[in-house]
C-alpha cells in the first residue's frame, strides 16, 4: 500500500484493520479506515475464508450457505468497490483472491465454499474486461497449513472423503508459504497481459525461474486459465 499517514493498530511495521466480511457496517469501516491511512494501494490480496457448511448441498442450512458465499466473495468484492477509487494511478494496481478445492473439478461436501471460489474466478474475468487499467487474478495456493483445516475435522464424516484427505496433508508438508508470496509476486510482475482475469496455480503453474514460456502461452491463448466449456459435440453453439 502507499504511505501510511494516521497510525493504528499495527503488526510490526504494519497498521491492523478488522473488517468483518459477513458484515457490511463492518466493511464499509474498514475501507474508511483504510481510505484515511493510505494515499493509495497497489495491491490488494484477499484470502480470508471459511469452509462451513460442510456436508451435502441439499442438506446444508440456507443461512450458513449463504453466509458462506459472503465471507468468501461477495465481502470481498465489496471492499474492492469501496477500495477501488483509492487505487495507486503511477502504476498497475493488483487485486489477488485465492482459490479453493474445486475449481477444476467437483468438491463434493463443500459446495459454498466451491461455489464462492467459482465466482471470483469469473469475477476477475469480468473485471479484467471492463477495468483496462488493473490486474485482476485469482491464485490457487494448493494444500497449505491454516486453521481453516479444522473446520473439515470437526465436520468429521460429513466432510466425506476430504477427511482422509485432510488428515494425510496434515501429516506433510503442504505448500511452502514461501511458493505462495513468490507466485503471487510472479503475477504481479507479469501483468494484466499475462494473467489478467485468469487462475493461476502456485503448486502446477510453471512460472519458478521466470516463468517466460508460461507467460507466452498464456499472452497467446485468451481463453486459457478460465472458466470455459471443454470439448464438443458437433454444434458450434455455446453456452
Amino acid at each position: 500500500m502507499g504511505t501510511a499517514r494516521v497510525p493504528n493498530v499495527s503488526l510490526g511495521d504494519y497498521p491492523v484493520f478488522r473488517c468483518d466480511l459477513s458484515d457490511a457496517s463492518s466493511i464499509q469501516d474498514a475501507a474508511n479506515e483504510i481510505v484515511a491511512t493510505f494515499d493509495s494501494w497497489d495491491l490488494l490480496l484477499t484470502c480470508a475464508g471459511t469452509m462451513e457448511p460442510i456436508g451435502s448441498l441439499l442438506d446444508s442450512d440456507d443461512k450458513e450457505w449463504s453466509e458462506n458465499l459472503q465471507v468468501n466473495a461477495l465481502g470481498p468484492l465489496h471492499l474492492l468497490r469501496l477500495l477501488w477509487p483509492n487505487r495507486t494511478r503511477v502504476r498497475e494496481p493488483n487485486v489477488a483472491f485465492l482459490a479453493g478445492g474445486g475449481t477444476n473439478g467437483t468438491f463434493s461436501n463443500y459446495s459454498a465454499y466451491c461455489i464462492s471460489k467459482i465466482l471470483l474466478i469469473k469475477a476477475c474475468e469480468l473485471l479484467d474486461d471492463e477495468e483496462q487499467l488493473g490486474n485482476f487474478f485469482v491464485l490457487g495456493p494448493g494444500y497449505f497449513k491454516s486453521p481453516i483445516h479444522e473446520q473439515t475435522l470437526q465436520a468429521g464424516l460429513r466432510a466425506g472423503q476430504n477427511l482422509t484427505k485432510t488428515l494425510e496433508f496434515l501429516r506433510g508438508e503442504g505448500t511452502n508459504p514461501t511458493d505462495i508470496f513468490q507466485s503471487l509476486f510472479w503475477c504481479m510482475d507479469a501483468g494484466r497481459k499475462s494473467v489478467g482475469g485468469r487462475n493461476v496455480s502456485t503448486v502446477h503453474d510453471p512460472w519458478r525461474e521466470g516463468g517466460v514460456d508460461l507467460k507466452a502461452s498464456l499472452e497467446s491463448d485468451p481463453d486459457a486459465f478460465k472458466l470455459r466449456r471443454k470439448g464438443h459435440c458437433g454444434s458450434k453453439a455455446g453456452g
